[in-house]
């Protein structure tokens, strides 16, 4: 049987681990100046020391998406739904996880159809995602698309629509 402190070491890696994959963990000051950028930089203040040259050297932003638009209103569907086009596009300087989409509903009114983000993006690159709304209910309906990447975040946009029977 293994003591409580080494249990408690292992839940304290697994913890770090997870803060790591999720971008989570920020680097410690020694560890960041091991950083690739940051040896660039060091390099670049000895090589010109006596000088007031400064390296321009700086890390990319990092990766960040939004989604467009915000919000979509179907309206009064036709009959048989209808199907919109929402884009992800990733503003950060850095290349994104691949985007996974997902919807939270209370029914099973709205469902995504068409889903272009099976990649990474690179800074600046954009893919469609496709929801669709079918007309067998009733009534107003609603739904949240959630669009997560790591590293990029998460984004949200409302779905609505109004069914009539």
């Amino acid at each position: 049987m293994e003591s409580r402190g080494n249990l408690m070491r292992k839940a304290l890696v697994v913890q770090l681990v997870a803060f790591v994959a999720a971008g989570l963990f920020a680097l410690s000051c020694s560890a960041a100046a091991q950083h690739p950028v940051a040896q660039a930089s060091k390099k670049c203040k000895r090589k010109h020391h006596g000088k007031k040259h400064r390296c321009k050297r700086h890390a990319p932003a990092p990766a960040m998406i939004s989604i467009s638009p915000a919000s979509q209103d179907f309206g009064v569907p036709q009959i048989g739904g209808e199907t919109r086009t929402f884009t992800v596009t990733d503003i950060g300087g850095s290349t994104t996880g691949v985007p996974i989409p997902m919807l939270t509903q209370s029914g099973t009114d709205f469902s995504i159809v068409g889903n272009g983000c099976v990649t990474p993006l690179s800074a600046g690159a954009s893919c469609p995602i496709d929801v669709h709304v079918a007309t067998s209910g009733a009534g107003h309906v609603s739904a949240m698309l959630n669009v997560t990447a790591i590293p990029g975040g998460r984004v949200s946009a409302s779905v609505t629509a109004n069914i009539e029977a």
